[in-house]
């Protein structure tokens, strides 16, 4: 199970996070922040019109090189994190959610540094380090 990369974005659509791994391609930058929330945009969008429950929408998405999953929260808060097609969907939406309560609310909504205002970033120094120890804890990273 591969992890590739990780974007946290806010309700205004900004990428206030994102974090990469293991990646064959270098990112595309501000590019590819861009191009990601404008797909799970879309395909949520898309699959909740679909959807005959309340309950639906967009959780996974899978090419023949990677598994997208998705996680929304109710502020409105969007998680995605790219893996290898092998990493199943439920064990990455409990990841995502695990993700979000132990890490980014944590570092990034406790944070005084941060308002969930548009054009703002997370800004602790210490996010990208909790993300790793808790990736790492988890074992889907390697200490190094």
């Amino acid at each position: 199970m591969t992890l590739y990369s990780f974007f946290v974005y806010n309700k205004f659509g900004d990428c206030i996070y994102h974090a990469e791994w293991n990646r064959s391609a270098p990112s595309l930058g501000e590019g590819e922040k861009s191009l990601v929330a404008g797909l799970v945009y879309t395909l949520q969008h898309f699959s909740s019109q679909l959807s005959s429950t309340n309950s639906g929408g967009l959780k996974s998405m899978t090419t023949p090189y990677y598994r997208l999953h998705y996680l929304e929260t109710m502020t409105k808060y969007r998680l995605v994190l790219t893996t290898d097609i092998s990493f199943d969907v439920n064990v990455g939406q409990q990841l995502l959610r695990n993700i979000f309560e132990q890490v980014i609310v944590e570092w990034v909504v406790k944070d005084p540094g941060y308002k969930h205002e548009e054009g703002n970033l997370a800004v602790s120094p210490f996010l990208p380090q909790k993300l790793k120890e808790f990736l790492t804890r988890e074992k889907l990273l390697t200490a190094s």
